[in-house]
């Protein structure tokens, strides 16, 4: 069963979304919340984000852990990497 079909499952995750990254969502707009989970990348390390993101190479001065924290830009959840990424949400939302 898909995640989006089970609505306690779905609701749970936009309530992460939304303490984590300050993204609200509707618990019933399926399409938003799709297009949400299409914005998230989990990574095992920080080096394994880094090397998949080309963040370290492109913003030198802004790659240390804790920037990326304080910006909802990524989190530590359960020992993994979540990095929420904006400009896919901008593209999947603007269109």
């Amino acid at each position: 069963m898909d995640m989006w079909e089970n609505t306690l499952e779905r609701y749970l995750f936009l309530a992460l979304m939304q303490k984590e990254f300050g993204i609200a969502i509707d618990k019933d707009d399926l399409e938003q919340a799709a297009a949400l989970r299409n914005c998230i990348h989990i990574y095992d390390t920080w080096q394994v984000f880094y090397g998949a993101t080309g963040w370290e190479r492109d913003n030198p001065e802004l790659a240390y852990p804790e920037y990326l924290i304080t910006n909802r830009i990524c989190r530590e959840i359960h020992g993994k990497i979540w990095h929420f990424s904006w400009i896919d949400w901008e593209a999947e939302v603007i269109g």
